[in-house]
């Protein structure tokens, strides 16, 4: 049994989403344009048609326009989340081209806009708060305030290395001052053998002296002696000259 075939449904041109092209124009006047972007960039966003129109029509949507209006919301989400875009206006721009789109194909898309509204609020609100919170951040103070910590932790840090350094010198300034005392006290102990010895010396002194004068006694009677010596000499040998020739004397014979 042959099946029937549903007849393609020729659709209207859908403009790329982000594009501005054929964008229904929200406001003619550029002034009450201004007015509505300085009151809320979400004053730009158009609203949805009737809901009543699409109680109407929603039977007649054909499975490959659900499928495009699926795509056109997933395309708005992934732009409005992916962080590409951070400008309000710029996402009320891509939200307005994506509700074009859906107008045309018929779609309700009532509880996608109230989410798409809310996110974009969301988004607006969290701007504003970043943006008074830099105002009030008072950048200047604060880097004096920061310059300051840092002075003092900078002075801080170099007394304590002073405070390292007076430690170290105070150590030396400990050893120093202990030799000086053992310094002092091997000089005394020094200066005591020095006059122990100066005594010595004096008395050397006294006793070469004596000995010079002594030695001066006693080579003048060495001298006398001598004299003496040689005096008993001389008698000694006229002595043994006397002695010789009367012994030759003797020596002689008797004449009768």
């Amino acid at each position: 049994m042959a099946t029937k075939e549903t007849p393609a449904v020729s659709l209207p041109p859908v403009p790329p989403l982000g594009s501005s092209e054929d964008a229904p124009l929200l406001i003619t006047d550029e002034e009450q344009r201004e007015t509505k972007i300085n009151l809320h960039p979400l004053s730009m966003l158009n609203p949805p048609p009737n809901p009543g129109l699409w109680s109407e029509c929603s039977s007649n949507i054909h499975e490959e326009s659900k499928t495009i209006i699926s795509h056109i919301k997933s395309v708005l989400v992934f732009q409005l989340t992916s962080g590409s875009i951070e400008n309000v206006e710029d996402m009320v721009k891509c939200a307005n081209n994506a509700f074009f789109s859906l107008d045309i194909l018929d779609a309700d898309y009532t509880s996608f806009y109230k989410d798409v509204k809310n996110f974009i609020a969301y988004h607006f609100d969290l701007l504003a708060t970043k943006s008074q919170r830099e105002m009030q951040s008072f950048p200047e103070p604060k880097t004096r305030y920061e310059d300051a910590i840092s002075c003092a932790k900078g002075h801080k840090d170099e007394i304590f290395r002073i405070q390292d350094d007076m430690v170290a010198i105070m150590k030396k300034k400990e050893t120093f001052e202990r030799q000086m005392v053992e310094a002092m006290e091997l000089i005394g102990r020094l200066k005591q053998c020095v006059d122990v010895l100066k005594q010595n010396e004096e008395a050397l002194k006294h006793k070469k002296q004596k000995c010079v004068a002594d030695h001066v006694v006693a080579s003048l009677k060495v001298q006398n002696l001598h004299t003496q010596v040689e005096a008993a000499k001389d008698v000694l040998r006229e002595i043994e000259q006397r002695e010789n020739q009367l012994s030759m004397a003797l020596s002689l014979p008797l004449v009768a």
